[in-house]
């Protein structure tokens, strides 16, 4: 009977112990917060995003109650949404090799990271602001990094994931803005975005794809877009103006209904056209465009 009783409390304090643990679907910063904190409701909000990254669960939610700062960098090991949409998060000056690392085993039930409202800064170091090593999805939305003396958006995933970057701005940066340069064909779409005074606007490694739409490439002192040999770029409605070269690309780029304007160089190597682009003001046309598809009315377009 004794030895039964004491099983049975064991139980319990095990119980107890996991309950105490058990991390919350949501937690909140705020510039007012404590790290000393729970993190798990608007009324105890911590201070740091790394501290509410401990508190909250996989698959949570990470909530700016309020325009915050910080300077340590943030390393994200699980699926998680980091939502400052509403209130800007501000991670500048940070020591270390990122400002963010998404490291999300492709096992992880979601594998999914969610980025809002970020403003990430630093000329500390050669650092890039946001490192993507492994997650099956990340999504970058209404933020904006700038500033690194590195890349701004680095994705070096080695198994095949995807990338959304929408709404964001990547400007300042002495590296490219953003490099999707992962091995084993990542495949990436940037709507609505801008990345503009870095080395190059958008670089693209062989192996994989991106779709560019409704974007700003300009003002980048190497080139505005360039795709390596075996990659897939296709961008669209976009502006790609006031570069050394516009596009650059080796049989990878293709483009449609563009205004490609005031680069020294407007094209440089092979690349695709399916019509509507606009020339102006570049210093030299450079490689003329290879028309793709064949030709039909507005009713039948392809």
């Amino acid at each position: 009977m004794q030895l039964r009783f004491a099983f049975f409390l064991l139980g319990l304090v095990a119980f107890c112990v996991d309950v105490g643990t058990a991390r919350a679907q949501s937690a909140y910063v705020a510039t007012n917060g404590s790290d000393s904190n729970s993190c798990v409701t608007t009324a105890t909000p911590c201070k740091s995003l790394a501290v509410a990254l401990e508190a909250v669960a996989g698959g949570g939610t990470i909530f700016c109650l309020n325009s915050s700062s910080d300077v340590y960098p943030l390393f994200i090991s699980k699926s998680v949404t980091i939502d400052c949409a509403a209130n800007n998060f501000f991670l500048q000056n940070f020591p270390g090799n990122f400002g963010i690392q998404i490291a999300v085993n492709q096992s992880d039930g979601l594998s999914t990271v969610v980025l809002r409202g970020l403003v990430i800064s630093s000329t500390n170091n050669a650092s890039p602001g946001i490192k993507i090593v492994a997650a099956k999805n990340v999504i970058i939305e209404n933020s904006k990094i700038q500033e690194q003396n590195a890349q701004g958006i680095l994705d070096v995933r080695t198994a095949p994931s995807k990338l959304l970057i929408k709404d964001t701005t990547v400007n300042s940066n002495v590296g490219p803005g953003i490099v999707i340069a992962g091995p084993a064909g990542n495949a990436a779409v940037l709507d609505h975005v801008t990345s503009n005074g870095n080395s190059y606007g958008l670089a693209v490694a062989a192996g994989n794809s991106v779709t560019a739409t409704h974007s700003n490439f300009s003002g980048n002192s190497v080139a505005g877009i360039v795709g390596d040999g075996g990659s897939q770029v296709v961008v669209d409605n976009s502006t790609v103006s006031n570069n050394a070269t516009g596009v650059s690309g080796a049989s990878s780029v293709r483009l449609y209904n563009n205004t490609i304007s005031f680069n020294t160089t407007a094209t440089s190597g092979a690349t695709g056209s399916f019509g509507g682009n606009r020339f102006s003001g570049n210093g030299s046309a450079g490689t003329p465009l290879t028309p793709l598809g064949s030709a039909s009315t507005d009713f039948g377009q392809q």
